[in-house]
Formats: C-alpha cells, structure tokens, sequence
C-alpha cells in the first residue's frame, strides 16, 4: 500500500512539470513562429480599389520558421452589418517564399484590411494594410502600364468639370499585376500602354486584355522610338499593325507647332484620327464593343509631355471617335450608375423569383390556416372549458391551456415539415453571354433550401470567383471603424481553391441561402444569325450551333419590333421575316 502511494505522488510529480513546460514550450514556438515570418500585401491596384468588384490581394509571405500548412484569411464588409471571409490554402515550407493571390468583392469604404496567416483555429501572423483608396462608382480607372511613370504623369491630372478627364482616378499598372481574369480586369474602363516590353505579358494576360477591349474598354497604345517593344508581346489576333521608319514630323499646327518622332504604321482594318488640317497621327480600331488608339509617337517623350494640351489632345480624340453614350457616361459616370442599378435589381428580383420557385417555399394554404387557428380557439376555449367543468376540474384549465398549446405546436410544425420536407434542394439559373469565338461567359446562380438550421458548405469544380447573391447590399456610404469591423456577423467563408467553396454560415430553417459564380471562355458554339434589310422587312436565317436546343426564340430590334421563331435544335436553323 505503502508503495503504491509513492507511485501516485512520483506520476503527479512529473504531471507538473511536463505540464508547464509543454505550455511554455508552445508559447515559445508561437513567438518564434511570429518573428520569423515575413509578410507583405498589396490590396487592389496602388491602393485603389472599386466598391462591388473584384479586387485582387497579393500577399507574400516569407517563412523561416518551420513548415506551415495553413490559410490566407481576409474578412470584408458585405454592408453595413454584415461581412464575408475568403480564404486561400497556404502552404510554405521552412526557409522559402510564396505569393499568394486572393479576390474579394468589398461593398463598403473601408480604409483599412486586416490579412491573417492561420493554421487551425490560431492566427500565427497578422497583417494590417492602411491608407486604402476606395473608388465609388462615380469615377472610373484609368490603368497605366508604363516603365516611366513620371513621363506620363499628365494622366493623373484631371480637366475641368464636363470633361470626359474630370471623374478618374488614375494607378500604375505593372505587367506582373495586369489581371489574367476578366471580371479583376472589368476594373478598368480605360487602359493606357506606352514604353513597356508587352513580349512579358502571359498568354493568359493578352488574351483577357483583349477580352476586356471586346466588351467596351478602351485601349491606348503609344510607339514612336518605342514601337517595336511597345507592340512585341500583341499577336496579330489582337493588334495585326506593321511597324516601318521612323521619322520627325513637320511642325504640327493644332499642337502649337511642336515636332513628334514618330513610327509609321499600317494597322489592318484602322482608321486614322484626322484634324481639321487633315494631318493623322493616330489610327483607330473597332473590336467588338471597345476601341483600340494606336498612337505613331510615344506617349511620354518631349516635346509632347510639355506640351499644355497633352491631355486636352486625347480628349478631343476620345469625344470624337467614341460612341455617344460611352462619352456621356465617362463626363459623368452617375448617369451610367444609375442604369446599371436599375438594371441590376430588376433583374436581381427576377432571378431571386426565378430560384425560390420551389414547393418547399410556397406559403401555407390560407384556408388550411383559418381551419387550424379556429379548431385551435374551439380545442383551447369552449371544448376544453366544457370538458373540465363536466368533471368539474376547471382548476385544470392551468395545465389543459399549456399542454394544448404545445400540442397544436407540435401538430403545426409536423405539417410544416411533411409540407416543406427534410432534403436540401438545389435550385439553379444560368445567364450566358456569347463571345465572337464559340466560346461563351456562363453566370450561374444557386439557390440553396435549407431544411435544418445550420452551417451549410457548397463545392463548385473548378477555382471559381464565389460570392453571395441577393443578400446583405451595397453600401458606399458606410465607413466603419476598426471596432465595427470586429463586431460584424461573417455570413459566409469563401475558399478560393480548387474546388471552390462556400460555407453559408447560421442559415435558418426552410429558408433560401443564394449564390452566383461565372465560367469564363468555356466553349460552347454560337448562334449565327445571317439576316438583311430589304423592303421594310429584315429577312434571313438564324442558326443554333450549340450543343443545346432553342426554346421560344424571339428576334427583336431596339425600334420596338419583335417575332417569335419558336424552337431551334442544336444544328437546326429558322427563317427570319421580320418586319
């Protein structure tokens, strides 16, 4: 007995050493941890970010310590009580350096982000970026992708209000952080490229460059001295232009008679930009939607950068070569806000329609209502009432009440459930946008019917932009605070890896949690419509060559005019009389 009590004593003994020395050692290895790792952000584009689109968030981390097998975790407001997490797997070995690339969509200003490197549920190193510069929707950027940005410094500088120049912000763009994405690329609405080497560009890079010109963006290119390395990296799908001499121009009248080395091009299918005296020294290219001004003089060399009218130049340019609409919403980008929110809630409530068209969702029968909440009034008043004073036990009546109402309780959520059920439904919409190269950009919206309370997560193949849709707001009047950051509830986590993730976060019962992701450039064929105008009428044929059949096709005109060719299968083809 003896020896067993001293047994006991030597174990707790060591239990209280080891202990604390475990608790020590931990604490030791998470401070070591701390100093030796290095990390760097970069958030949006020099600082500047716009409210409600993708905003890139470079982060380097430099690991000296041992191997981590972690995540990248940013949380942003989603409005002004709400927020979203996203998250990226960071795996760093001991004594290496990693990039890391997250995207997040920030609806509110905020001048601030804090980015945690995690393992687990414990943060090993914190990051906080300051002086951020949000961008509401009514300006515009302006990129500039240059090797000498203070050559071309005049693009910073706004013109006087009415000007298409008087509602921008402006950043450098280096050719590491072009986007390779097209909604990181939509950014921008206006892209200047002058004395870089573009043969640095990715592939990837060229082609959502080009993507971004086909739907709208307006592209400047200076050469000059510079042509051949300005224009390297572009492939003839995208700019098809020979380079000849090089040469000094005679004094330029409108220009205040300065002399500009130039580089004499011959784009394929470009227009030259003619002055009133008839003098040329800017080609102009439509592709799709966008404009591409290839310049024949470099854009940040003297005498033009001294030039007072440097700017004014491509003003007069741009209001003249552009369509109409596009300059009205460059002078003033509120008109242009206004009619893409207007468009963006009408066609918000009509896809939320479309998504809870589920029977789950459908409210109970009014009738059915009426029936249960009179039987209720019968069972808890009269009926109960008569029942315990034929036994003359009305005294019970401080039970039978209770005990009724748990019952009908009970009864009314059993017809709930076998009305709405217990499996999680899917419900989904896709809107598809098709490019000129059979490819196509598909938006696809989810719906999500929650049967339980509780944390929900959503796969989707592929490394998707997830975000949520229809809930929380956009909100560029809001500034929190650093303490209102902390104490806003986290409505989802969005992993950004393949496969992409969403976890909705506390989703009630037989409610509807949405999301929306795009595909870009999958293929999917074209619809090719060869109609003409003769006599009043457009005639002609129109052609499915897609994978899928046409339901209820309807050709319509912007004069009004509308005719329903009904249904065309994949590879079939309709006639076209429209008047």
């Amino acid at each position: 007995m003896e020896k067993k009590k001293w047994i006991a004593i030597i174990i707790l003994m060591i239990i209280s050493i080891v202990i604390p020395l475990g608790i020590m050692a931990e604490g030791e290895q998470a401070q070591s941890t701390q100093e030796d790792i290095t990390m760097e952000a970069k958030i949006g584009f020099d600082g500047h970010y716009r409210l409600g689109a993708w905003t890139p968030i470079t982060v380097e981390i430099e690991n000296l310590s041992q191997d981590i097998d972690g995540y990248i975790e940013v949380i942003v407001n989603h409005d002004s009580d709400t927020a979203i997490s996203y998250t990226r797997p960071a795996v760093i070995a001991k004594d290496s350096k990693k990039r890391f690339v997250l995207h997040a969509q920030i609806n509110t200003i905020q001048k601030q982000l804090k980015i945690d490197l995690k393992q687990g549920d414990r943060t090993i190193k914190s990051l906080e970026v300051k002086n951020l510069a949000p961008m509401t929707l009514n300006k515009y950027l302006i990129g500039v992708i240059t090797d000498d940005k203070p050559a071309l410094s005049y693009w910073w500088r706004t013109l006087g209000e009415g000007s298409i120049f008087s509602s921008h912000d402006t950043v450098q763009v280096k050719t590491d952080e072009i986007p390779d994405n097209i909604l990181v690329m939509d950014n921008f609405t206006m892209i200047v490229i002058n004395n870089v080497d573009t043969s640095m560009l990715t592939h990837k890079q060229l082609l959502v460059l080009d993507q971004w010109v086909n739907n709208g963006g307006i592209l400047i290119i200076g050469t000059g001295p510079n042509a051949t390395k300005t224009l390297s990296g572009f492939t003839p799908t995208i700019i098809d232009a020979q380079i000849g001499e090089i040469y000094q121009t005679e004094p330029i009248p409108d220009m205040d008679n300065i002399e500009l080395n130039m580089a004499r091009l011959s784009p394929v299918d470009g227009k030259k930009f003619m002055d009133e005296n008839g003098q040329g020294i800017v080609w102009m290219l439509q592709k799709g939607k966008g404009m591409i001004f290839l310049s024949e003089f470099d854009l940040g060399l003297e005498p033009f950068i001294s030039w007072q009218g440097n700017k004014s130049l491509w003003e007069t340019i741009l209001v003249n070569s552009l369509n109409a609409d596009v300059v009205t919403a460059l002078r003033d980008p509120n008109i242009a806000l206004d009619i893409n929110v207007n468009h963006h809630y009408g066609s918000n409530y009509q896809l939320r329609e479309a998504l809870g068209a589920i029977k789950a969702l459908d409210l109970p029968s009014f009738t059915n209502l009426i029936i249960i909440l009179l039987g209720y009034l019968l069972v808890v008043g009269p009926i109960n009432y008569i029942i315990l004073k034929k036994f003359d036990k009305r005294e019970w009546a401080w039970f039978t009440i209770p005990a009724l109402v748990i019952l009908f309780s009970i009864g009314i959520y059993a017809m709930g459930y076998w009305q709405k059920g217990s499996e999680i439904i899917v419900n989904t919409v896709s809107t598809i946008r098709l490019n000129d190269n059979a490819k196509a950009d598909i938006d696809t919206y989810a719906g999500i019917f929650i049967p339980r309370r509780g944390d929900y997560e959503v796969s989707v193949d592929g490394d998707s932009f997830l975000s949520l849709f229809g809930e929380g707001g956009f909100d560029d009047m809001h500034y929190p605070n650093a303490q209102e950051q902390h104490q806003k509830r986290v409505l989802a986590r969005i992993s950004q890896v393949n496969p992409s993730s969403i976890t909705l976060y506390d989703s009630n019962v037989w409610t509807m949690r949405t999301f929306t992701f795009r595909e870009l450039d999958t293929a999917f064929g074209d619809i090719k419509g060869e109609l003409f105008y003769e006599d009043g009428k457009v005639r002609g044929t129109v052609t499915n060559n897609t994978p899928y059949p046409l339901e209820d096709v309807i050709i319509y005109t912007p004069f009004g005019s509308f005719e329903s060719i009904g249904n065309i299968v994949s590879g079939g083809q309709k006639e076209v009389n429209l008047s």
